[in-house]
């Protein structure tokens, strides 16, 4: 296949199949016709308030539909996307923002009191996105406040894709490392380099459209991002759980939604084992 940017995960399988079931999270389903279409809408409203090509934009939340359309929405915009937990401590949080100078934050509502003096400290951040804002949005002296619900539901802002601003040798996300040993550092990937991992996956395991993915790991994770990416670029259905809080449930889900693939690490399997399978 044609070496592609990430953002072209989605819109070449937006093309392919359009009404087929993209995402799944709790009780939310869309297509990926209805994750482009969202995350052009989100692209052109980051445009707008100034983010620019190969600015850093922080995604601060978690396994949800918000996330992804995020993610997407930052690369159409010609920026470059950075995965953090959502539950990181306020202190990490604003050393991986300053340190990768992060010009918008989209981060969920009901963290953004405990954060406002902290974000207040960050000369180069302009905008923050909040996510699952109820009421008003807090206004703020020194940066741009928008829900992200309400930019995502205004029919004002275009559908359209903006103007392709990156070629596959630009930075596409940074991911940060746990900072066990030391601060966390910024691994810089390029889109050609998460093409060619993405890729290199699914000839490996043979992934293709009929497959359902289901996965427990946070987006956070590279290997849970790249769960979501390989299932994209193969126009798979990608269903998102946020823990692994009850079992019994989430082998119900597997059954009912025909899940083919189900990705672990020790710890998953550690759980599982404890039950009757």
């Amino acid at each position: 296949e044609h070496r592609l940017q990430v953002e072209q995960f989605l819109e070449k399988s937006a093309v392919r199949c359009p009404e087929k079931t993209a995402l799944v999270c709790g009780s939310q389903r869309l297509s990926y016709r209805e994750v482009d279409r969202l995350s052009n809408r989100l692209a052109n409203a980051l445009i707008t308030s100034g983010v620019r090509r190969g600015d850093r934009v922080a995604v601060c939340l978690d396994n949800c539909g918000d996330a992804v359309i995020s993610i997407f929405g930052v690369l159409k915009a010609g920026a470059v996307f950075v995965m953090l937990d959502h539950t990181m401590k306020a202190e990490r949080l604003h050393y991986i923002l300053n340190d990768c100078g992060a010009a918008a934050l989209f981060l969920p509502a009901d963290r953004y009191q405990d954060l406002q003096e902290s974000l207040a400290a960050l000369p180069q951040l302009q905008t923050v996105f909040l996510a699952n804002a109820r009421g008003a949005v807090p206004a703020d002296a020194r940066q741009k406040n928008f829900s992200l619900a309400h930019i995502l539901n205004d029919a004002e802002i275009s559908e359209q894709a903006p103007p392709k601003q990156c070629i596959d040798a630009d930075l596409a996300a940074l991911i940060y490392t746990s900072g066990t040993t030391g601060r966390p550092k910024g691994v810089m990937l390029t889109h050609l380099n998460m093409f060619s991992a993405a890729d290199a996956v699914i000839a490996y395991l043979g992934n293709h459209s009929d497959d359902v993915f289901l996965s427990v790991l946070r987006l956070s994770y590279s290997y849970g991002l790249y769960q979501m990416l390989t299932g994209f670029l193969v126009g798979a259905t990608v269903i998102l759980e946020r823990s692994l809080a009850y079992p019994y449930l989430l082998f119900e889900k597997i059954k009912k939604e025909k899940v083919t693939a189900f990705p672990l690490v020790p710890t998953i399997a550690a759980v599982l084992l404890q039950y009757d399978l």
